[in-house]
């Protein structure tokens, strides 16, 4: 079946064994909800008769549970927890510092560990030899 949004006239076929009565569709174009024209409607509830007396089925109240306060170990702690909370300017300034640690800290392992691997890369060939090849391609042959 052919099928044409409303909003934006874009065309889909659509299988009709996928389409229902109740079926709702929404167009990937233009992201509008329609329903697809030509089928048929779904049946409305008929009105009850005057000789069907089936009692009402009883309503049960339905009770909400009680709020949940936070738990916390100790009364100290949910201080702590409350005055830990920074004010916004102060905290993003605070976490571009840690962010700034961490990269210059990361960087500076990362050199420490190439100068020690130049250095002293007799030591490292003798307990290790497969990085006699590694040392090679670079041309970090011992002197």
């Amino acid at each position: 079946m052919r099928i044409v949004c409303p909003s934006c006239d874009a065309a889909y076929d659509v299988p009709e064994s996928v389409l229902t009565t109740r079926t709702l569709l929404r167009c990937s174009r233009c992201a509008s909800d329609f329903s697809p024209p030509g089928l048929p409607q779904a049946p409305t509830p008929a009105a009850p008769d005057e000789t069907d007396h089936a009692p009402p089925e009883p309503e049960i109240p339905i009770e909400s549970p009680p709020p949940i306060a936070p738990v916390f170990a100790s009364p100290r702690a949910a201080e702590h927890q409350i005055a830990a909370v920074p004010q916004p300017a102060a905290a993003l300034e605070s976490r571009r510092t840690q962010i700034l640690a961490a990269w210059a800290g990361s960087l500076m392992i990362i050199i420490a560990t190439i100068w020690l691997g130049i250095a002293h890369r007799r030591s490292v060939m003798r307990a290790w030899p497969p990085s006699i090849r590694f040392y090679e391609v670079f041309g970090a042959n011992p002197p």
